[in-house]
């Protein structure tokens, strides 16, 4: 395995870690990863734990990073994203249509 993470919030202090660890093998060895997110080339991706909310839970979760440290969308959040353009597009379309049908003063 060329990583491995420790992510326990609740009881970090107790086990002598951090609430997020990642490591990485190197030279038969696993080696802390200290950045914020932790980059994974072989990915392409970076990991990071972050304050959010998912089905009414706020708390801390564990999120994917892009190339450039942004996070990536949650399926939900990309849901709720894709909702909000529909509605406006469909807001939209009736405004125009509204005013197509009001007579010229």
């Amino acid at each position: 395995m060329l990583y491995y993470l420790i992510y326990n919030p609740e009881h970090w202090k107790r086990d002598k870690h951090e609430p997020f660890e990642v490591y990485r093998l190197e030279n038969d060895e696993y080696v802390r990863q200290l950045s914020n997110p932790v980059w994974m080339p072989e990915i392409r991706l970076g990991i990071d734990c972050e304050q959010g909310v998912y089905e009414g839970w706020t708390r801390e979760w564990l999120y994917w990073f892009g190339q450039s440290s942004n996070r990536l969308p949650t399926p939900v959040e990309v849901a709720q994203q894709e909702q909000q353009r529909a509605n406006q597009e469909q807001q939209k379309a009736e405004r125009e249509t509204a005013t197509q049908r009001r007579p010229d003063c």
